[in-house]
């Protein structure tokens, strides 16, 4: 398992350094919007997430986890720092959904309240989904507190991609389209993981590459959000514009819980987690 940690700390670690070079590459635009060709940061970028992407596609074949019979183990009662990880992006998330609403208010916007709405609704479903975890219940009556983040990822995703589509210049924004595609197959898998799906590759590979996109786009747009402020008259309107930023960060600490629990050393087993709840149940009720 230790060459998977090491290649998610590179990943997280590349997502900086590529976040760092896209800022200095925010330069070499034309004033029309049109990009300059042969930008070296740019090109660097480029070439930093192409070996990302191809590692990880190799790495993660080699993903065997040791609990391949019930996959769903390895998110069950996870280390407490990796608890921790969890809820930050929950925090993350339903701040996300606060701005989300807030900026609906200053831009006039009916598809923004849809989306704080559903982005709020998410963060009950990890909520939900958190409180079956450290119970070990995973039962169809609860599956839909384990998709709504996945339905408001995808609607997420199709509302931005129909902000750019007048943008001519996709490497613009082509960063940010792949972070929230990523977040949803990392949300898609997570959910068939917890329903016995083996999807523990699938996983791993959505998962390493959505934390190295959205630490990149993370660090690359703040810059440009602060620099917006000052376009903007009301508070409310400047604290809508921390929405996106706040769903990239939850998206990165999500996609580190992920991996964290799908490299995990010790995965409790079937008999471990019955033996524990059934000690918690008998010391509720003495």
């Amino acid at each position: 398992m230790i060459i998977f940690r090491i290649f998610a700390i590179f990943a997280a670690l590349a997502g900086a350094v590529g976040g760092y070079l896209r800022i200095s590459e925010q330069a070499a635009y034309e004033p029309s919007g049109l990009a300059i060709p042969g930008d070296p940061y740019r090109l660097a970028v480029i070439i930093i997430s192409g070996v990302v992407l191809l590692a990880a596609i190799v790495i993660s074949v080699g993903l065997v986890s040791s609990a391949r019979r019930d996959s769903a183990r390895v998110f069950i009662r996870p280390e407490r720092p990796v608890s921790l990880v969890y809820f930050a992006s929950l925090g993350a998330f339903s701040l996300g959904a606060l701005f989300e609403i807030l900026g609906c208010i200053g831009d006039y916007s009916a598809t923004r309240l849809i989306s704080g709405i559903l982005l709020f609704f998410a963060a009950v479903g990890m909520i939900m989904t958190a409180f079956l975890m450290a119970r070990a219940d995973f039962s169809s009556d609860y599956s839909m507190f384990v998709l709504i983040p996945t339905f408001w990822a995808a609607y997420y995703l199709i509302l931005h991609f129909r902000a750019e589509t007048q943008n001519p210049v996709m490497i613009s924004y082509i960063f940010e389209i792949s972070a929230l595609v990523f977040l949803v197959l990392t949300f898609f898998f997570h959910a068939g993981i917890l329903f016995r799906r083996r999807y523990q590759r699938r996983c791993f590979f959505s998962a390493v590459v959505c934390l190295y996109l959205c630490i990149l786009c993370l660090i690359s747009d703040a810059p440009g959000t602060v620099s917006e402020m000052a376009n903007r008259a009301g508070v409310i309107e400047k604290l809508g514009l921390f929405s996106q930023l706040f769903i990239f960060l939850g998206g990165a600490l999500f996609a580190g819980y992920v991996l964290a629990c799908l490299l995990r050393s010790h995965v409790p087993s079937l008999r471990e987690t019955e033996e524990k709840k059934d000690a918690e149940t008998e010391a509720e009720i003495n």
